[in-house]
This record gives structure tokens, C-alpha cells and sequence, in this order.
């Protein structure tokens, strides 16, 4: 028995320390999130895109230099986005080259492909991504005037000496008794360049068979200037930076739109719930506030169960009294009925209590990938408080992400079966607790 205190005191320390390290050191509004592997959004069979083959972007620009390097950043960009979600593969330069093998040999001949074997396999038909731009690149060039000011003030010499010998001065003042200040303005052109960007960029894929899997545009927008009276200070930018920042939020969509990829979402921790445990969640020590959660849930289980157990003894006992003094059958029926909405109300409210620490345990094992038992959790929760509309979505998020990752490894045994394989990709972080 002495050991059993003397765990659970060592315990309750090591959950002390952990708080006081929290409260003292950690920033009060970190947050938690956590990591899915979610399908596209646009529904895109990724059977019929296995290998795709991105073709050399269509620009048509105003500014023919930043052209190629707009184009070189849109195929590439494109590419690693798409390879780096690791679900599709995309088929590079030397692979199923069109002109056949002496364009090949042509290629590993003239450059230092490291890695790279001749092997040659029969002729495979492949989805493409056709990708096309229409870009107005404007460059204004011109300079500001800007104002600067320095502010002195003079001084006036009293004609006495201190202690020490020095002379004395003070600020010189007007006839109200305020110090007076000279300004002096100064103007200087500071040369600026002004970038104006728009257009549109166009994205369309086809099955190997030609069809029609996807077909979107998106409008871009850039409006930078640099030096003059702009905020940036910074050195002029270059076309790659600059199409970076005009293209990388489309291709960032379309990868999106057409590939399993990996989203992170923060997760509000319901700040009614255990007051330690919702500390230890935002210090991210989930394991104790797992341990405090499961402490807390079965002290307000208890705590209900027995708030419920004396309401259903208050009732019993004012049924009883309607039924021996309410003469009139109808009226005897009525208060019946109202005291056991009461009663219904009641018991309710008295389950309430467990509604944050059971939407806060369903979050922690949400943030474990314990994606089936925070379903439980969840619906728990708003089970024990209809008005926990957050856990109530919680559950719908989750249910869906279940689904989707089932439908994606049904989708993979159909690829394995046809002897395809998707190039690398693990999904145990969803998947091993379904």
C-alpha cells in the first residue's frame, strides 16, 4: 500500500514539474495541430494519372526575358510539388521520350546523367498536364521624393560658471517658457522600381486515352515596389523571385486539386476542460495530459452518475407525492409530465460537465492518428452538451478523413493487383489506427 502512495505522489510530482516548466516558460497561446493525408479535391481517379507527363509550359508575356525563366520556374515548380507529396510519380525529361532511343542516347551521351541506366521497355501511353500562361509584366521605373527632417535645439550660454568652472548653458526658450526647436527639411529622390503582374494561368490534363480529366484557370496578381517610399528596402528582385511569388499559389492549388497530399490543421482545445490537462496539450506533452484526462473524465463520470442518481430519487419521490394528493387524474397526469421534463433537463445539465474533457480527449487522440477512438470521443462529447457544435464537427471531419483514407487504400490494392505502385508513399500515420 505504501509503494501504490508513494507511485502516486512521484506522479503527481512529475505532473507538478511539467505545469510549473509550462506556466513559467512556455507562450500562452501555443497551438496544437496535426498532420492528414487527404485525396484531392477535385476527385481525379489517380489510377488514370500514375506517371504523368508535364509538358513544356505556353507562356505568352510581355517581357520575352522573364518568359523562359517564368516557364523553367512553372514546369518545376510543378514537378517537385507534385513528387514531393510522393503519390504521384512524374515522368522526367528521359523518360518516354517521344523522338525514340536516339534521342535518348543522344541525351545521356551529351550530358552527365549520374545515375542513369539505358533500359529500354515498350511504349506506355500516359497522362499529360498541359500548362499555358497569358502575363502582362509591366515595369515602371522612377523615383520619390522624400522627406527628411532634423530636428535641433540651440542653446544659450548664461555667462556664469559652476563649481567646477565649466560654462553654463540651458535650452533657449520662447516667451511662453517652451523649449524652441529647429527644423530643417530636406528633400532627396530615392529611385524605385514598381512590378505590376497579372494574368491568368491555365492547367489541363488528359488520360492516356485523351480524356478530359481536368481543366481549371487561375487568376494571378502581383504588385510589388521596391525602394522610394516603399516599406522594402531589400535589393530588386529577380524574374525567379518574382515568379515564384506571382505562380507558386496557383500550382500550389492545382497539386491540390489532382494529388493526395498532406494538410495540417490546427485544433482548438476546448479551454472548459480540465485545467491541467488543457496546459499540458499546449506545451504538447500529450502522454500526461492523457493521463490527466482519463483522472479527470472519471472523476466527472462519477461525479454526474451520482448528480443523476439524486435526481432520480427527487423525482421518484415527488411522483409519489403527485400521485398520493392530486386527486384529478388530468391534473395528476400534467404535473407528472412536468416534473419529468425537469427531470430530463436536469440530468442533462448535470452531464454537461463532461462534454470539454471528452471533446479535449478526442483532440489528443486525433493529434496520436487514434482517428477511430476520437470519433467515440468526439461523439461523446456532444452527446453530453448538444451545444458543443465544435465537437459535433470534429466528428464529421474525422468520419470523412476515415473514409478517404480507406478509399485511397482500396485504391491502392486495385494499383497492385494491375502491378502499379504508387513511388514511395507510406500511409501508416492514418491508416494503422483506423
Amino acid at each position: 500500500m505504501k509503494s501504490v502512495i508513494r507511485e502516486r505522489l512521484l506522479y503527481l510530482f512529475h505532473i507538478f514539474i511539467i505545469m510549473a516548466a509550462v506556466v513559467s516558460c512556455a507562450p500562452p497561446e501555443k497551438k496544437v495541430f496535426t498532420s492528414y493525408t487527404v485525396p484531392g479535391v477535385a476527385g481525379v481517379n489517380v489510377e488514370d494519372i500514375q506517371n504523368i507527363v508535364i509538358e513544356k509550359p505556353k507562356l505568352t508575356m510581355t517581357n520575352k526575358d522573364a518568359a523562359q525563366v517564368f516557364g523553367i520556374y512553372l514546369s518545376e515548380k510543378l514537378n517537385s510539388s507534385i513528387y514531393k507529396e510522393q503519390y504521384l510519380a512524374v515522368a522526367d525529361c528521359l523518360c518516354g521520350d517521344k523522338k525514340g532511343e536516339g534521342r535518348l542516347k543522344e541525351r545521356l551521351k551529351g550530358n552527365n546523367w549520374h545515375g542513369y541506366s539505358e533500359l529500354h521497355a515498350g511504349r506506355v501511353a500516359r497522362a499529360k498536364m498541359l500548362v499555358s500562361a497569358d502575363i502582362i509584366f509591366k515595369e515602371e521605373k522612377g523615383a520619390d521624393n522624400i522627406t527628411t527632417e532634423v530636428h535641433t535645439t540651440p542653446y544659450v550660454v548664461l555667462g556664469k560658471k559652476d563649481k567646477d568652472g565649466n560654462t553654463q548653458s540651458e535650452p533657449k526658450k520662447d516667451k511662453k517658457g517652451n523649449i524652441e526647436q529647429v527644423v530643417d527639411k530636406h528633400q532627396t529622390k530615392v529611385d524605385f522600381v514598381k512590378y505590376d503582374l497579372s494574368g491568368t494561368v491555365h492547367f489541363k490534363m488528359t488520360s492516356p486515352k485523351g480524356e478530359q480529366l481536368y481543366n481549371k484557370s487561375y487568376p494571378v496578381k502581383l504588385v510589388r515596389k521596391v525602394g522610394g517610399n516603399s516599406a522594402t528596402i531589400s535589393g530588386y528582385p529577380t524574374y525567379l523571385e518574382l515568379a515564384a511569388e506571382l505562380l507558386q499559389p496557383a500550382v500550389e492549388k492545382v497539386v491540390k486539386d489532382i494529388s493526395p497530399h498532406k494538410e495540417t490543421r490546427e485544433l482548438k482545445i476546448n479551454e472548459n476542460g480540465d485545467k491541467s490537462a488543457v496546459v499540458l496539450m499546449k506545451a504538447t506533452a500529450f502522454l500526461d495530459a492523457k493521463e490527466v484526462l482519463e483522472q479527470a473524465i472519471k472523476k466527472n463520470e462519477t461525479t454526474a452518475q451520482e448528480k443523476t442518481k439524486q435526481i432520480e430519487e427527487a423525482f421518484e419521490k415527488d411522483k409519489k407525492r403527485i400521485e398520493e394528493t392530486v386527486k384529478a387524474e388530468k391534473e395528476r397526469e400534467e404535473a407528472v409530465k412536468r416534473i419529468t421534463a425537469e427531470k430530463t433537463a436536469k440530468i442533462k445539465e448535470a452531464g454537461r460537465i463532461l462534454s470539454p474533457d471528452y471533446e479535449n480527449f478526442g483532440i489528443l487522440r486525433e493529434i496520436l492518428g487514434m482517428y477511430g477512438a476520437a470519433i467515440e470521443n468526439y461523439q461523446l462529447a456532444y452527446k453530453s452538451d448538444e451545444t458543443n457544435k465544435s465537437a459535433a464537427a470534429a466528428e464529421k471531419r474525422v468520419a470523412e478523413l476515415i473514409e478517404n483514407v480507406k478509399k485511397m487504400k482500396d485504391k491502392d490494392a486495385e494499383l497492385q493487383e494491375k502491378g502499379m505502385q504508387r513511388p514511395g508513399y507510406e500511409h501508416k500515420e492514418n491508416e494503422n489506427h483506423l
